[in-house]
């Protein structure tokens, strides 16, 4: 068995490019690293001792401003705080819960990145996810497709959440 602390110092070393955003291919990048942090969350989840050998590397290594974990975090955000401990919390919780479910659906370190090169990427997994709240708050919405609206008076706009985030018109303005 690989070491937890090598192969975690290791997986991290690979998501540098994919934390410069501007880097090309950065995508696929991020993808294979996902799968990398499937790994040592598959290690994690095979070894207690390596989980509290990860969770000991967060606490001495991570960078940013959050080098903890809660006590009950599982494998994936363990794997997820300590790769990429550089990056926003929202981000790194993406991930987590992408890789949940990558879990569910019986995916591996191995099936990872191609299930997310050709499905949609990491929101492909992350919108799975349950969620408790019934209502959402945005401030702007994804449209399927452009519509045209007056710019003046008001208009009604019927709309549908689609699985991956952005909204069907069903009924427009123009429409009619």
């Amino acid at each position: 068995m690989t070491d937890i602390a090598e192969l975690a110092r290791q997986v991290r070393l690979e998501a540098t490019d994919v934390l410069n955003r501007h880097q090309k291919l950065a995508s696929l990048n991020l993808y294979r690293i996902l799968a990398r942090c499937m790994e040592l969350a598959e290690a994690c989840r095979a070894s207690i001792d390596a989980q509290q050998e990860l969770r000991r590397l967060v606490s001495a290594e991570a960078r940013g401003n959050r080098s903890y974990v809660e006590k009950d975090s599982d494998e994936f955000t363990l794997a997820s705080r300590y790769v990429f401990s550089a990056d926003s919390h929202s981000n790194i919780c993406r991930y987590a819960h992408a890789m949940r479910e990558a879990k569910k659906l019986q995916l591996t370190h191995k099936t990872l990145f191609d299930y997310l090169k050709n499905k949609g990427g990491v929101n492909a997994l992350y919108l799975l996810r349950p969620t408790t709240y019934q209502t959402a708050t945005a401030k702007s919405l994804r449209l399927d497709r452009s519509i045209t609206i007056p710019k003046s008076g008001s208009f009604c706009l019927k709309l549908e959440r689609k699985s991956d985030g952005s909204f069907q018109v069903l009924d427009d303005p123009d429409a009619g």
